[in-house]
């Protein structure tokens, strides 16, 4: 068996006791392995919980800059078809849905089609507020059906809403976003979802007021 010889302890480990054996040493050595292994665990898992977090920061950073520039686009006219365009792309790449109508209250409560994609517009040209379009429109509040992000297979607005985002300025429902299903890569709820939509609900409610006639 080669010679061992002793290194030197540094400032942050204990020195051996007098007389320690080779095995008392290889066993201190052994649990400071086991302390270090724990250490780097940890720091690992940290570094992939912050490593989460920074990629959630970014994605919420990108859909802030597609909300601002869609805004721009929202308010920075006044003619019609460029909302109504304008208000597509939100719902296409902010709400995630190819299958929506984006509707106008009329003064008797009536839901008529401003926007529809997806959809099949000569059946989804009026709408009768139920399941989630009457919650959202009585609450004001988004409202998403459960289950919603299971339905992804196209049905061109045949079946039920599965989700609903009110159009309301000044507190009063003016309209409805509303979703027949969400795009695959929509995989669930995310925890900026409420304010996106509550923000988009102000926005294209105001903008589809200042166009209306025109």
């Amino acid at each position: 068996m080669s010679e061992i010889r002793d290194a030197a302890p540094s400032a942050a480990e204990p020195a051996d006791a007098p007389g320690a054996t080779l095995r008392d040493r290889l066993d201190r050595c052994q649990g400071e392995l086991v302390r270090v292994r724990r250490h780097v665990a940890q720091v690992e898992m940290q570094h992939g919980a912050l490593a989460g977090e920074c990629e959630a920061l970014r994605g919420e950073a990108a859909d802030l800059a597609r909300l601002y520039v869609a805004c721009l686009a929202l308010h920075g006219t006044l003619d019609r078809a460029r909302v109504l365009a304008a208000v597509e792309d939100l719902m296409v790449n902010l709400v995630a849905s190819e299958e929506f109508g984006v509707y106008e209250r009329g003064p008797a409560g009536a839901l008529s089609l401003a926007r529809g994609f997806g959809i099949d517009a000569r059946v989804r040209a009026a709408l009768v507020p139920a399941g989630p379009v009457a919650r959202a429109l009585a609450s004001g509040e988004p409202c998403l059906e459960e289950g919603c992000f299971d339905a992804r297979e196209p049905g061109g607005g045949a079946g039920q809403p599965v989700a609903c985002i009110p159009l309301a300025v000044d507190g009063q429902a003016v309209g409805a976003a509303v979703v027949w299903s969400f795009l695959p890569q929509k995989a669930g709820a995310e925890p900026g979802d409420e304010a996106l939509y509550a923000l988009l609900g102000t926005h294209v409610a105001v903008a589809l007021r200042a166009t209306a006639g025109s």
